[in-house]
């Protein structure tokens, strides 16, 4: 699938802190372009749309 077009919100809980960034569409992967403070236990929550299609959104926990 080509991707033309991508729109997201990524939120990263670590602990009391909440950081929230966007992720850069680069050919067919989504990269980071701000930095998060990540270890075990920290929770993210992504919203991903792509091709102008509804936002998917996913919740998980890093170990």
């Amino acid at each position: 699938m080509k991707f033309s077009s991508a729109s997201d919100k990524v939120t990263v809980f670590d602990g009391k802190n909440k950081t929230e960034g966007s992720l850069v569409l680069l050919g067919y992967k989504l990269e980071a372009k701000d930095s998060f403070k990540l270890g075990a236990g920290t929770k993210v929550l992504s919203e991903v749309a792509l091709n102008d299609k509804p936002a998917a959104s996913a919740r998980f926990t890093l170990k």
